[in-house]
């Protein structure tokens, strides 16, 4: 039992001085590398990582430096064991820092931050995990206004991306991801205040109620998704006073429903029914006083019955019958509007 014992113990010593030797070089060296005009171009430190009576297992370990040409900094960094663990920068040829990220075993952790050149303002920040995007993302324009703010999960957007503006930072429009994927609620805005177009998504498609407005605030289209297809929306127009102009329902991109108009004034001027893009039923249309102004009906878009009447509203045509590609059948009414019927005919 003792010996057993005892090899178990040689045996857990010899794995212990193994792996101890394994974080350890057994020898260092300085590695020089030169441009081909004789300028340098990288100096770093190499450990021999090779186990006992093999061949040596030259890897970076310790500073490394590298230059442009012109002997201005490139990058400078800490290698452990072949992988880079440290600081990590990066400069452009003016100089200036473009990049700088901690490294843990050769993976990014940490902030990592992009600056523009040669403003040397911030461009970019984002956090890093285990290598991967993770956390917080944000993206400035050169002039130092915010651009873009996201955020990563494992690698994934996820959460509230919003886009703003360069000349007064205001926000242009923000999605909403779940794993990469578009989901849940999406915003347009004219100035950051006003919003021009919002609706959801859900598993990367329209879904549900979307709504336009125009710059003063009014609803101008009203959209329902199913799955990324509009089965249904409603256009609203407006006269140059804010009052509404007309109102027109959609259904499978066709006409479909009761359409509506009015006069700046308010006074409605036109009513009808519509069925996939074609008219149907009964319509009216009004002058700007109120009175109407004609009335009538049609099938699939065919008339089928016409009424038009004076200013005042006194009858002043009357068409009963039937409108057929190559003509009118029927019988046409007509009025003066002062002194009765003026004329009658049959077609």
């Amino acid at each position: 039992m003792r010996i057993l014992r005892a090899l178990a113990f040689a045996l857990i010593l010899c794995c212990a001085l193994n792996a101890a030797h394994a974080a350890t070089p057994n020898e260092t060296r300085t590695v020089t590398i030169y441009y081909g005009g004789g300028a340098i171009k990288e100096v770093y430190d190499e450990g021999d990582f090779g186990l006992p009576g093999e061949d040596p297992n030259w890897k970076k370990h310790g500073d490394y430096r590298s230059w442009y040409e012109s002997g201005v900094v490139y990058v400078t960094a800490t290698y452990d064991e072949g992988l880079l663990h440290g600081l990590y920068t990066f400069f452009t040829d003016s100089g200036n820092k473009w990049l700088e990220v901690n490294y843990s075993q050769g993976k990014k952790t940490g902030t990592q931050r992009e600056w523009y050149d040669p403003a040397n303002v911030l461009f970019r920040e984002s956090e890093y995990l285990d290598g991967i995007l993770h956390g917080a993302f944000t993206q400035w324009y050169e002039n130092g206004e915010i651009q873009e703010t996201k955020n990563y999960s494992n690698g994934s957007l996820d959460g509230v991306l919003t886009r703003y503006a360069a000349n007064d930072g205001k926000k242009s429009w923000s999605y909403t991801y779940e794993m990469q994927v578009l989901q849940g609620l999406a915003t347009w805005w004219y100035d950051g205040v006003h919003i021009s177009k919002e609706g959801s998504y859900q598993s990367g498609l329209k879904q549900g109620l979307w709504t336009e407005w125009d710059t003063a605030g009014q609803r101008t289209v009203r959209y329902f998704y199913d799955q990324d297809y509009e089965q249904s929306r409603t256009e609203w127009a407006y006269h140059p006073n804010g009052q509404m102009a007309s109102e027109c329902p959609y259904y499978d991109g066709l006409l479909q429903g009761i359409t509506n108009s009015w006069y700046a004034s308010g006074q409605r001027s036109g009513q009808g029914g519509w069925f996939g893009g074609l008219q149907n039923g009964a319509y009216t249309a009004w002058y700007a006083n109120g009175n109407r102004q004609e009335e009538g009906r049609k099938e699939d878009g065919v008339q089928t019955a016409l009424a038009r009447f004076f200013t005042n509203g006194v009858m002043n045509e009357l068409w009963t019958g039937t409108w057929k590609p190559d003509g009118f059948y029927g019988t046409r009414d007509e009025w003066l509007g002062w002194n009765g019927l003026s004329y009658s005919g049959f077609f």
